[in-house]
């Protein structure tokens, strides 16, 4: 039922559309922070996207100098390099400018994902359009924060609702052009992050489900041919150590306690989605309007496929995230078609009702997450200001007392040193080491591992420790001294 009343439209779209510049001013604001991460690793793909911008592969030998795993699929870092190509490396601002970049790439995949899914709702479900450009809007509040970050996150959610747009074209066509599409997409979304890989399953699913035997033949030829060329491919463009980055970069332990700690906080934002939208997700699974049957199977499948990856350590309740944004289409569309009576109204209650309760849970889930999340992008600006030029500073006076030259190696800990000091850092994925299946038997036996400087904080000094055991730096060959509040060292030969 559409809305009857023009004034409650009018009403109601000024109510979305001024919901939807604050949203924006919001994510606008913390995109233009000096704080170094908005979650974890966003620093990585920043120093990575510098490193591509002065002319290194994306993917080196991870057991040689300068240590770097990077254990996503190539294409989300991509854009993020070429931005970095476009301001002057030696400006004081310079990863701050990539750093503003980067996240409104993020902000733009959401506004576009925003977009398809209004598509999506409207054109393939039918759901009227104050009610679609509702959900869209309700889609972008509720993504977490590691969808603001430089990270795939973003770009892999947009792909994914993209892919299901163009697969709803293919259900009631015999286009031969658009299954190509189709997996083209899909291969697009493995290349964005490996478990893109995985929107094939309830796409192959639902055709099984609705017997669309001839369909899903040719989705799935199509699909493994392009599939297939572009891995084997990519081992041209991309070089022999693409497959050791994203396979064995990362093997992170399986944890039930990560598992149930993830699910907790998932829960603590999501209750409504996980209790009313899989309690809708079975109940539309039983019913004949496909439609809706397509939406249930996505929301079913990427909630069980986030339990599962939430098993190991280092996931985060952005798995959750295409859950969420399918089970919010079946929740509204559920409360948009109670019938309340069998009367004419003059005013569509229902739907005020669903966009009232929902505008109430997204408010109360952004509150939380700027509270719990993003609350120092959004303050302390002045403070992180002062953080980011004092570490420039420094690094700036290293490059220039020591003549730092390209091919010197400098050990770092801090994520903004590191981005500062990108063409030289080594040893730049702290937390990954002890989870990769590379053993560094080389490095660690090499006697002189080649690093020219370290530079650490007073307060780095364990993380410096953890690292010389791990991969076995005598720091009695180095010599310390201070600059600028940083401890420096370097190797006795050179002083």
């Amino acid at each position: 039922m559409g809305f009857q009343n023009f004034s409650i439209k009018k009403i109601i779209n000024t109510f979305l559309t001024i919901w939807l510049i604050i949203i924006l001013i919001y994510r606008i604001i913390i995109c233009f922070s000096y704080k170094t991460e908005l979650s974890n690793g966003e620093s990585n793909n920043i120093w990575k996207a510098i490193n591509i911008s002065v002319g290194k592969p994306i993917y080196n030998n991870p057991e040689k100098l300068p240590l770097e795993i990077f254990q996503y699929t190539p294409l989300s870092i991509i854009p993020l390099s070429g931005i970095a190509c476009l301001f002057d490396e030696n400006s004081t601002y310079y990863v701050h400018y990539i750093t503003i970049c980067g996240r409104l790439i993020q902000l733009l995949f959401n506004i576009i994902m925003l977009y398809f899914i209004y598509k999506l709702c409207h054109q393939f479900i039918r759901i009227d359009k104050q009610i679609s450009y509702f959900i869209s809007i309700i889609s972008l509040t509720l993504l977490t924060h590691p969808a603001f970050a430089i990270r795939p996150d973003s770009m892999l959610i947009l792909f994914i609702i993209i892919t299901i747009y163009t697969f709803t074209f293919f259900l009631n066509s015999d286009n031969k052009i658009i299954p190509v599409i189709i997996g083209i997409f899909i291969t697009f979304c493995f290349f964005i992050k490996q478990d893109g890989i995985f929107i094939s399953i309830p796409l192959g699913l639902f055709l099984i489900i609705e017997r669309k035997w001839r369909k899903m033949f040719i989705l799935s030829g199509y699909s493994l041919i392009i599939f297939s060329i572009t891995i084997i491919t990519s081992q041209i463009i991309f070089g022999n150590f693409l497959m050791p980055n994203i396979i064995k970069g990362l093997n992170n332990p399986i944890s039930y306690k990560q598992l149930i700690s993830v699910f907790d906080r998932a829960y603590s934002f999501y209750a409504i989605h996980i209790v009313i939208g899989l309690t809708l997700t079975i109940f539309y699974l039983t019913k004949k309007y496909s439609k809706l049957k397509l939406i249930s199977i996505l929301s079913l499948f990427y909630f069980i496929l986030a339990i599962t990856t939430s098993i190991k350590l280092g996931s985060w309740v952005n798995y959750y995230t295409p859950f969420i944004l399918f089970s919010t289409i079946l929740i509204i569309y559920f409360l948009k078609n109670i019938k309340i009576n069998n009367s004419n109204k003059i005013l569509p209650l229902n739907a005020i009702v669903s966009i009232s309760m929902f505008s109430m849970l997204s408010l109360l889930f952004t509150f939380k997450q700027i509270y719990t999340y993003t609350s120092p992008y959004i303050s302390n600006y002045n403070f992180y200001k002062r953080q980011y030029l004092k570490s420039e500073g420094v690094c700036e006076q290293l490059k220039t007392q020591y003549k730092i030259k390209r091919s010197d190696s400098i050990l770092t800990i801090s994520p903004l040193d590191k981005m500062f000091l990108a063409s030289n850092s080594i040893l730049v994925n702290i937390e990954y080491y002890h989870l990769s299946d590379f053993n560094y038997t080389n490095f660690k036996n090499k006697r002189n591992k080649g690093i020219s400087y370290i530079l650490l904080r007073k307060n780095e000094l364990i993380w410096l420790k953890h690292l010389s055991t791990i991969f076995n730096i005598d720091l009695s060959d180095y010599k310390s001294k201070n600059i600028m509040n940083y401890i420096l060292l370097t190797p006795k030969t050179l002083i």
